[in-house]
């Protein structure tokens, strides 16, 4: 019940945020697509990762919230709260691509009745009423594409977690694929020709999946087995984890299990990444400052040009004015 529910709200979400889109007024169409596969995205995310992550937190701040709270990263959390997130994660991947299989046969059933069915005939015997009935809806490719974000968000997010994301990641890209092709093919009208600009961020959005990625993965693999993780292979059956006196927060045992063989390495990928994605900002934001430079640099010699040639016609104008009174006088 639960998972149909934040599927429903993933779905009005995204015919929501399509209608709005179309109030932003951006400059061209590809500026608009873009901006709505970025909020299709996010807004699925949310409400379907982060959401379900600060609602089950055992955190002090969130204690007001009428919810069970499961200590992160312990059996009683992946039985809880991560079994009903992978059964969250199979029906949104698998109910987008039947969605236009359901569009197409009700767009079917809906020419059919109006096209043989005398009563809703009436003014259709017209060529522009039996165009708006063989005409196809638009195919909404930004809607599309923010969904893949959302499943490349959070199958990375909570991977090291749930390995069987990737396994229902994968499946659901495979099903999405298939299922698109078919829905551009026969169920939608032929797409108009989109620019480049579309996928211009998706390069920014994998870097900061990747980012989420290998934090996620340190405080998972920091915190793996329960409460008290230094019990986890010491032999000692932990039950309950009432039976760890004052466990630890999250960021001390984090801290505290940096050196160990299982998190190190991604503690240093993650600080190379992050030194990585320094670097890369910084050189971005010098090709962008030289090519500001640049720009403003043609623009002073498009205005010094501007003002020569206006000085010149002064002159040209001023000299010609003297000719025409010499020769009247």
């Amino acid at each position: 019940f639960a998972a149909g529910i934040v599927t429903a709200i993933n779905t009005v979400l995204k015919a929501l945020l399509e209608r709005l889109a179309e109030f932003e007024k951006q400059r061209t169409t590809g500026y608009e697509q873009g901006s709505l596969t970025t909020k299709v995205g996010i807004a699925q995310f949310v409400n379907t990762v982060v959401l379900t992550i600060l609602l089950s937190a055992d955190v002090e701040w969130m204690g007001w919230l009428p919810t069970v709270k499961k200590p992160l990263s312990t059996p009683y959390w992946f039985s809880s709260v991560g079994a009903a997130f992978l059964l969250s994660m199979v029906v949104n991947v698998c109910v987008p691509p039947f969605v236009h299989m359901a569009k197409f046969v009700c767009f079917r059933c809906l020419q059919f009745l109006t096209i043989h069915l005398p009563t809703l005939s009436r003014g259709s015997k017209t060529q522009n009423r039996l165009n708006d009935i063989y005409t196809f809806s638009e195919w909404q490719l930004a809607s599309s594409f923010g969904e893949v974000l959302f499943i490349c968000y959070s199958t990375l997010l909570l991977c090291t977690a749930m390995p069987a994301l990737l396994w229902i990641a994968a499946f659901g890209m495979t099903l999405k694929f298939w299922a698109d092709k078919w829905a551009v093919l026969r169920a939608y009208s032929r797409p108009p020709l989109y620019s480049s600009s579309l996928f211009d961020s998706l390069d920014e959005h994998l870097y900061i999946a990747i980012l989420l990625h290998l934090c996620a993965a340190l405080v998972f693999l920091s915190t793996a087995g329960s409460a008290c993780p230094d019990r986890t292979f010491s032999g000692v059956a932990v039950t309950n984890a009432s039976q760890c006196d004052a466990p630890p927060g999250v960021t001390d045992v984090v801290a505290s299990s940096l050196g160990k063989p299982h998190v190190l390495p991604v503690f240093i990928v993650l600080c190379l990444y992050a030194v990585a994605m320094v670097a890369s900002s910084c050189r971005a934001l010098m090709r962008s400052s030289d090519s500001a430079r640049a720009e403003l640099r043609q623009l002073k010699q498009e205005a010094i040009k501007q003002q020569h040639e206006e000085r010149e016609k002064e002159q040209l104008e001023s000299a010609q004015k003297m000719k025409e009174w010499v020769e009247a006088h």
